[in-house]
């Protein structure tokens, strides 16, 4: 290829395009805003177990005091745990478009049935509490018995 030819392909932008000194230009549709409540909680929080068939997905967790509500999938649920806490995002989403408190937004789907990528929370589970965040990832990453089926 010729040394004139190369330069009319090239992808990498001269200097002048890359220069930043004067700022960075318009990023959207990126932006800070985020549709759904906070992920991370630094109080107590309530939590129900997420199960489908029986099976342990992980645990739909809301901050008694603060803005915060999320899914913490369990480690042991593998893949079917990663679709699942996709869909309860979704889920906390909508609810938080509804106006609703994150508590109201974790007992809302209490008996309900069962989604088939998200599971459910069996009408008759207990909701628990939690001194932080931490100690229900902890949780949800250990071994738990009865190869993962729900305690309810």
């Amino acid at each position: 290829m010729a040394p004139q030819d190369e330069d009319e392909c090239s992808t990498v932008p001269d200097e002048a395009t890359m220069d930043r000194s004067q700022g960075w230009e318009d990023l959207a549709p990126f932006t800070l805003e985020r549709p759904g409540y906070a992920f991370l909680v630094d109080g107590a929080i309530r939590y129900l177990p997420v199960t489908r068939a029986r099976i342990l997905l992980g645990y739909l967790w809301a901050s008694e005091s603060e803005d915060a509500a999320f899914f913490v999938k369990r480690t042991g649920a593998g893949v079917d745990g990663f679709y699942a806490e996709g869909r309860w995002i979704s889920r906390l989403r909508q609810a938080k478009g509804e106006g609703l408190t994150p508590l109201q937004a974790l007992r809302r789907w209490r008996g309900e049935p069962e989604d088939p990528e998200a599971g459910g929370i069996a009408a008759d589970a207990v909701e628990q509490e939690a001194p932080a965040l931490r100690t229900l990832e902890l949780l949800a990453d250990s071994h738990d018995e009865g190869g993962g089926r729900s305690s309810r």
